[in-house]
């Protein structure tokens, strides 16, 4: 077996799962004086028992990406109906949907570069995560109050609640929040 086939098996018996514990250890006694052959013989392997993630583990990392399934599902099932109830045309509605794969192409890549240059203590994914899930709740509570939260501050400022200027606002503002939902989820989907 030649030295560089040797390496290239070590190396990739040293691949790390973020499910699996590392399997092998591989250890060097590299002396420049050495012939070959000794070298092959100092090659020694220390190997470990696998140790898979605990259940609950594995329970965490499915329930936030269901999670998110849930919101996509909610968002696509009712998106439409709501968004025209709100009175908006359904040619601007089609402006609305390309959100998801805007967020998509855009959102998921750049947060994903930003998360990789992350030097927290608690994670790089982590705050990324946490913040796409926060946002995720948020946007989609405002969404569904979106009508109420304009006629309320519209009112203040003595807007009627029926004219054209808080129907007008009620649908720019859902369209913003459909927008800030579909990039917190594709935030939050970093994992």
């Amino acid at each position: 077996m030649s030295r560089h086939s040797r390496q290239n098996s070590v190396s990739s018996l040293n691949e790390e799962s973020p499910l699996i514990s590392p399997q092998i250890n591989a250890q060097r006694t590299d002396d420049s004086n050495l012939e070959d052959s000794r070298l092959s013989e100092s090659l020694s392997y220390d190997v470990t028992r696998t140790e898979s993630k605990s259940s609950w583990y594995l329970f965490l990392l499915v329930l936030s990406i269901g999670g998110l399934q849930i919101v996509w599902s909610v968002e696509l099932s009712n998106g439409s109906p709501y968004l025209l109830s709100l009175g908006m045309s359904k040619s601007l509605l089609a402006f609305v949907w390309i959100a998801g794969p805007l967020s998509g192409a855009l959102v998921q890549p750049y947060v994903g570069i930003r998360s990789d240059n992350c030097r927290v203590p608690w994670g790089k994914r982590k705050p990324f995560m946490i913040g796409g899930g926060l946002a995720t709740v948020i946007a989609l509570l405002a969404l569904a109050w979106t009508r109420e939260m304009v006629r309320g501050f519209l009112g203040l400022f003595g807007v009627a609640p029926d004219s054209d200027g808080v129907k007008v606002t009620a649908i720019v503002i859902a369209i913003l929040f459909m927008y800030v939902l579909d990039f917190s989820i594709n935030t939050g989907k970093l994992q």
